[in-house]
């Protein structure tokens, strides 16, 4: 099995090899986890308010994968992680969190096609959530 990884930031990076190296290791699937910086290396991810989470607030019967992957898919080609919807305390209000796989500018894009659509105006609230891989966030 193989993958790669890629961090926000050199410190993460470390860190996650000191992690693996350690006495102890992380044991994945009874296999003890190794790895190594890639020799090309990346430049460190300067745009630290840009995050792979978008969150979306909006009305109940919106608050689908098949609406928002539909809409997604007319401005970008993307690949999602994971999404999640909850309620929220306000009825007919739901809450959507999609990670994409990537930094490069699927959430960014998919941020901007909601901001930039007349027909969502008033109608949903998006913005950046937090990363699990530790980017910052702003709206």
């Amino acid at each position: 099995m193989a993958a790669k990884l890629a961090f926000m930031t050199p410190e993460a990076a470390a860190a996650f090899l000191r992690q693996i190296q350690s006495p102890r290791g992380v044991i994945l699937h009874g296999q003890r986890v190794q790895g190594r910086y890639n020799r090309n290396g990346y430049v460190r991810n300067e745009n630290i308010w840009q995050s792979r989470v978008l969150e979306v607030v909006g009305p109940t019967h919106m608050m689908t994968l098949e609406y928002w992957t539909s809409h997604f898919s007319k401005f970008s080609e993307f690949e999602l992680e994971a999404y999640r919807l909850a309620p929220t305390n306000v009825g007919g209000v739901s809450f959507m969190q999609f990670r994409f796989a990537r930094i490069d500018g699927q959430a960014q894009t998919c941020l901007q096609c909601i901001r930039t659509d007349p027909s969502l105006f008033g109608i949903v609230q998006a913005r950046y959530g937090a990363d699990p891989c530790g980017s910052s966030t702003a709206s």
